[in-house]
């Protein structure tokens, strides 16, 4: 008897870390769901992240590295869910940094975080027509 095989296809991993790659992998969102959620989605990751950021700056201002922490963490997570995955490693290092207490390096770290969300943000304004 013939043992049966299986077809696996590997997961999708995002790109955007690749030169020249889109800041945003639509790719896997698409494929769970229709435009006008792809859309929605994006909006709500624009507009959850923005106080996010504010968030960091504000607690840098006071040298709050646990509120850092934080958002860092949140901004991370969301940026996961949309596989922006280079604002996704930015929130990742400053999160670490945060752990460590290392505020120089988290200084350079926010305007990391906030470039690449920038990126972000501009790439689905561009792409989905976010407002």
């Amino acid at each position: 008897m013939t043992p049966p095989t299986f077809s696996f296809e590997p997961p999708h991993v995002p790109t955007s870390r690749s030169p020249g790659a889109p800041a945003v992998d639509l790719v896997p969102l698409r494929e769970v769901g229709d435009d006008e959620l792809v859309v929605e989605l994006a909006q709500l990751f624009v507009d959850s992240t923005i106080p996010l950021i504010a968030t960091i700056r504000e607690a840098m201002a006071r040298a709050d590295s646990p509120s850092v922490v934080r958002a860092a963490h949140s901004v991370k997570g969301a940026a996961a869910n949309l596989y922006a995955e280079r604002l996704r490693a930015a929130a990742c290092s400053l999160e670490a940094a945060g752990k460590r207490g290392e505020i120089s390096e988290m200084l350079t770290l926010v305007e990391e975080v906030d470039q690449r969300f920038g990126e972000a943000r501009d790439y689905l304004k561009t792409e989905l027509n976010l407002t």
